[in-house]
């Protein structure tokens, strides 16, 4: 009789840990869940970092390197413009309704 009751001690046990990995929020299934979509949120926004910072280099080698890619990079950004260069700027504005 008493090896039939450690039979049923196993199953029991299993199922209480079971229990407590599904439905634990802290420390269970869900938060797994939510720690691996943050996880995956967070490679995404990595990516897009080194995106960018590639295309940053990209930008400052050709600065570098292009005497007149430096001239027209100062020129937009200090809006100004050669004599007698005609400068045509396109606003965005959205229809009010």
């Amino acid at each position: 009789m008493k090896s039939l009751r450690s039979y049923w001690q196993i199953p029991a046990v299993l199922l209480v840990g079971f229990g407590l990995v599904v439905f634990d929020e802290e420390s269970g299934l869900p938060a797994w869940t939510s720690l691996k979509l943050e996880l995956s949120g967070s490679r995404a926004r990595q990516d897009a970092l080194r995106d960018r910072v590639d295309g940053l280099r990209s930008e400052i080698n050709s600065l570098e390197r292009d005497p007149s890619a430096r001239e027209q990079a100062i020129r937009e950004e200090l809006k100004l413009a050669r004599p007698g260069e005609i400068v045509v700027r396109f606003s965005t504005q959205v229809n009010p309704r």
